[in-house]
Protein backbone atom coordinates (compact mmCIF):
# COMPACT_ATOMS: atom_id res chain seq x y z
CA UNK A 1 0.00 0.00 0.00
CA UNK A 2 1.53 3.27 -1.06
CA UNK A 3 -0.09 6.61 -0.31
CA UNK A 4 0.92 9.86 -2.00
CA UNK A 5 4.50 10.84 -1.14
CA UNK A 6 3.41 13.82 0.95
CA UNK A 7 1.17 11.64 3.18
CA UNK A 8 2.05 11.48 6.86
CA UNK A 9 2.75 8.30 8.73
CA UNK A 10 -0.48 8.92 10.67
CA UNK A 11 -2.49 8.79 7.42
CA UNK A 12 -0.69 5.57 6.48
CA UNK A 13 -1.49 4.07 9.90
CA UNK A 14 -5.17 5.02 9.45
CA UNK A 15 -5.26 3.32 6.04
CA UNK A 16 -3.60 0.21 7.48
CA UNK A 17 -6.16 0.12 10.31
CA UNK A 18 -8.93 0.10 7.67
CA UNK A 19 -7.15 -2.78 5.94
CA UNK A 20 -6.81 -4.64 9.26
CA UNK A 21 -10.54 -4.22 9.92
CA UNK A 22 -11.31 -5.62 6.46
CA UNK A 23 -8.93 -8.57 6.92
CA UNK A 24 -10.37 -9.36 10.36
CA UNK A 25 -13.69 -10.17 8.69
CA UNK A 26 -12.15 -12.73 6.31
CA UNK A 27 -12.58 -16.26 7.72
CA UNK A 28 -10.06 -17.71 5.24
CA UNK A 29 -7.05 -15.88 6.73
CA UNK A 30 -5.09 -17.62 9.45
CA UNK A 31 -3.20 -14.46 10.48
CA UNK A 32 -1.52 -11.41 9.00
CA UNK A 33 1.06 -8.77 9.81
CA UNK A 34 1.25 -5.19 8.65
CA UNK A 35 4.31 -2.98 8.60
CA UNK A 36 3.90 0.80 8.46
CA UNK A 37 6.74 2.96 7.19
CA UNK A 38 8.86 0.01 6.09
CA UNK A 39 8.77 -3.34 4.36
CA UNK A 40 8.26 -6.69 6.04
CA UNK A 41 10.92 -8.15 8.33
CA UNK A 42 13.55 -10.58 7.03
CA UNK A 43 11.50 -13.81 7.03
CA UNK A 44 9.73 -12.49 3.93
CA UNK A 45 12.03 -11.41 1.11
CA UNK A 46 10.24 -9.34 -1.53
CA UNK A 47 11.79 -8.76 -4.93
CA UNK A 48 11.77 -5.00 -4.44
CA UNK A 49 13.10 -4.01 -1.03
CA UNK A 50 11.40 -0.87 0.27
CA UNK A 51 13.37 1.80 2.06
CA UNK A 52 11.75 3.39 5.13
CA UNK A 53 9.05 5.83 4.05
CA UNK A 54 6.20 7.30 6.10
CA UNK A 55 3.79 6.88 3.15
CA UNK A 56 4.44 3.15 2.63
CA UNK A 57 2.94 0.06 4.27
CA UNK A 58 3.18 -3.65 3.53
CA UNK A 59 1.00 -6.58 4.61
CA UNK A 60 1.93 -10.27 4.77
CA UNK A 61 -1.10 -12.59 4.71
CA UNK A 62 -1.26 -16.29 5.58
CA UNK A 63 -4.31 -18.02 4.12
CA UNK A 64 -5.78 -21.23 5.43
CA UNK A 65 -5.43 -24.22 3.12
CA UNK A 66 -9.17 -24.81 3.13
CA UNK A 67 -9.70 -21.21 2.04
CA UNK A 68 -8.62 -22.23 -1.48
CA UNK A 69 -11.41 -24.79 -1.90
CA UNK A 70 -13.86 -22.28 -3.46
CA UNK A 71 -11.46 -21.51 -6.32
CA UNK A 72 -10.29 -25.12 -6.82
CA UNK A 73 -13.03 -26.08 -9.33
CA UNK A 74 -12.44 -23.03 -11.55
CA UNK A 75 -10.66 -23.46 -14.85
CA UNK A 76 -8.23 -20.57 -14.45
CA UNK A 77 -7.30 -20.71 -10.73
CA UNK A 78 -7.96 -24.41 -10.08
CA UNK A 79 -4.51 -25.85 -10.89
CA UNK A 80 -2.78 -23.17 -8.83
CA UNK A 81 -5.18 -23.75 -5.91
CA UNK A 82 -4.49 -27.49 -5.92
CA UNK A 83 -0.73 -26.91 -6.13
CA UNK A 84 -0.81 -24.50 -3.16
CA UNK A 85 -3.10 -26.74 -1.09
CA UNK A 86 -0.95 -29.83 -1.68
CA UNK A 87 2.30 -27.92 -1.11
CA UNK A 88 1.15 -26.36 2.15
CA UNK A 89 -0.29 -29.66 3.37
CA UNK A 90 2.92 -31.57 2.61
CA UNK A 91 5.11 -28.85 4.14
CA UNK A 92 3.02 -28.90 7.32
CA UNK A 93 3.12 -32.70 7.45
CA UNK A 94 6.90 -32.76 7.00
CA UNK A 95 7.53 -30.00 9.50
CA UNK A 96 5.18 -31.18 12.24
CA UNK A 97 5.35 -34.98 11.95
CA UNK A 98 8.03 -36.45 9.66
CA UNK A 99 11.10 -34.39 10.69
CA UNK A 100 10.50 -34.71 14.47
CA UNK A 101 9.84 -38.46 14.07
CA UNK A 102 13.07 -38.94 12.12
CA UNK A 103 14.98 -36.95 14.73
CA UNK A 104 13.65 -39.03 17.64
CA UNK A 105 14.28 -42.25 15.70
CA UNK A 106 17.84 -41.18 14.89
CA UNK A 107 18.53 -40.43 18.55
CA UNK A 108 17.19 -43.80 19.69
CA UNK A 109 19.13 -45.73 17.01
CA UNK A 110 22.40 -43.92 17.76
CA UNK A 111 21.90 -44.42 21.48
CA UNK A 112 22.83 -40.92 22.60
CA UNK A 113 21.24 -37.53 23.00
CA UNK A 114 22.46 -35.23 20.24
CA UNK A 115 21.58 -32.09 22.20
CA UNK A 116 23.42 -33.23 25.32
CA UNK A 117 26.54 -34.02 23.33
CA UNK A 118 26.68 -30.58 21.76
CA UNK A 119 26.15 -28.89 25.13
CA UNK A 120 28.91 -30.97 26.74
CA UNK A 121 31.36 -30.27 23.93
CA UNK A 122 30.57 -26.56 24.04
CA UNK A 123 31.14 -26.53 27.80
CA UNK A 124 34.52 -28.15 27.31
CA UNK A 125 33.57 -31.49 28.84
Amino acid sequence: MTLPENASIHATEAAVEQLNALLAEDPDLAHWSTYVGQGAIRFYLPLNVQLPNPFYAQAVLVAKVLGLIPVAPTVFWGPMAFAIMCGLSMASLLTLIVIPTLYVTWESVMGHDLCKGSIQSAAGG
